[in-house]
């Protein structure tokens, strides 16, 4: 047991975390929301051998912190507060302050502003180990030039103080108006050092900053996306070259291509540092951009496409070095609303054969929309189902409570448009008989971004 129950009602534990050591458990609690993905909290540091527990803070109180987390070595520690980065070689040393230019809604480091946070990462992290804990790389972003707008919060109804509604104001970035500036910094953790910015240099016009992913303790990839969202561009950034970063690879649409180039998704490294992996769209025509997994060498920048199906690849999961093998999400080509599990193997060589489909056959498991986790070494995963079927197993007051209750039926089937046969999935009211002339009234839902899927077939769709 790493920390027992009464420790956890005891500070109202909601999240923990556990170091590389496995000596130490950083403890969560008391999470303020500050936006759907970011929040303030209280932060302890629970010793798994002599059982005592210490806060986390700078000033010696007791204060919300913006964010905190293990290193990849030992029980190396990194904390944000009031947008500044502190360090802690361990959790017995002193903090260090590893930038201190932080201006609570103005200037975040490790942090990111509400642009970031909410529409293009979805996170409250902008920070990144290199595998072995001795340098990290964040993000700076700066809000000051970015136009203001102010909305009105109205409280808890419950609350009785709750009398007036409060005017809140967030930095908003608009169409044609100025977005927050982002650069990236490296410091080495080893020894007392200043952050060294990362230079692009092959950069031109307002991009933004979609991933960051260590190749090795010395390099990393940056992918940035013209704000336009017609131009991607992955650099290489490394100690070698004074962390001035180069351009791998660009991936561009022309005029006539009606299309985004939009790659948000962090490189996956292959096992011998050589390529990364990253989703494109295919080589077909411009009404059938189905996207398939692209090699890309980081030496020669050489591309070339390691899966070429019907199907729509939605996520690189892992590499194994054994026989170079990739394991990916991707939906059906005879059913594009269900997501599997799928593994191809010597991608690189000649002998690769077609992928295949390591959850399509699991019958028994009723099982059509899935993802998975894998370990480190892509050597074992954890399979999660999230639909078709609920299997209640023995879970009477569920089976006794699901019983009263009418759930809508479900219709997917393709509509002809144009040249394109769209995914349609209806929304069906319970009870309904088909062959009734009787008519309802429709709410159609289109999702507004590109590569999204009204028609999936998890378990939360309604």
């Amino acid at each position: 047991m790493l920390y027992n129950s009464c420790g956890e009602r005891q500070f109202n534990v909601q999240k923990f975390f556990v170091s590389a050591d496995k000596r130490f458990v950083l403890l969560v609690h008391d999470i303020r929301k500050t936006t759907y993905y970011s929040f303030k909290a209280k932060y302890k540091i629970y010793n798994i051998t002599n059982e005592h527990i210490i806060s986390l803070t700078t000033l010696g109180g007791n204060q919300d912190l913006d964010f905190a987390e293990f290193g990849r070595n030992g029980n190396q520690i990194v904390y944000i507060y009031q947008n500044n980065i502190y360090y802690k070689n361990s959790v017995s040393d002193n903090a260090i302050a590893v930038i201190k230019s932080g201006q609570p809604g103005i200037v975040y480091n490790g942090v990111p502003d509400w642009l970031y946070g909410e529409r293009i990462w979805k996170t409250n992290r902008a920070l990144w180990w290199n595998p072995f804990g001795t340098r990290l790389c964040f993000a700076t972003f700066d809000d000051s030039l970015v136009d203001t707008v102010s909305y009105i919060k109205y409280g808890s109804y419950e609350s009785t103080s709750n009398i007036m509604p409060e005017i809140m104001s967030i930095k908003y970035p608009k169409p044609g108006t100025t977005n927050p500036s982002v650069t990236l910094w490296v410091v080495d953790l080893t020894t007392p050092s200043t952050p060294r910015r990362l230079e692009q240099k092959d950069m031109k016009g307002e991009h933004y900053l979609t991933s960051v992913s260590w190749i090795d303790s010395q390099s990393l990839t940056t992918v940035w996306m013209r704000r336009q969202h017609n131009c991607s561009l992955i650099s290489i950034c490394s100690e070698k070259s004074d962390w001035i970063c180069k351009k791998n690879f660009e991936d561009c649409i022309g005029e006539k291509r009606m299309a985004w180039s939009e790659l948000f998704d962090p490189p996956v490294i292959t096992s011998d540092k050589k390529h990364y992996l990253i989703r494109l769209p295919s080589n077909g025509d411009n009404t059938n951009k189905l996207r398939q997994i692209s090699g890309i060498s980081i030496g020669s920048e050489i591309q070339k496409f390691i899966t070429k199906e019907d199907n729509d690849v939605t996520q690189v999961l892992a590499f194994s070095g054994v026989n170079d093998t990739v394991f990916y999400e991707a939906t059906l080509a005879i059913s594009p609303p269900q997501k599997h599990i799928f593994r191809k193997s010597k991608i690189f060589t000649a002998e690769a054969g077609d992928a295949i489909c390591l959850t399509c056959n699991q019958i028994d498991r009723n099982c059509t929309y899935q993802t998975a986790i894998f370990s480190p070494n892509a050597h074992h995963f954890m399979l999660i189902c999230l639909g078709m079927v609920l299997k209640l197993g023995s879970e009477e007051k569920l089976q006794n409570l699901l019983q009263f209750r009418a759930f809508p039926q479900f219709r997917t089937f393709q509509v002809p448009i144009r040249d394109y046969l769209a995914n349609v999935k209806l929304i069906l009211p319970p009870g309904l008989r088909e062959n009734e002339e009787i008519k309802f009234p429709l709410v159609v839902q289109i999702k507004i971004g590109a590569s999204n899927s009204s028609t999936k077939t998890n378990l939360i769709h309604y």
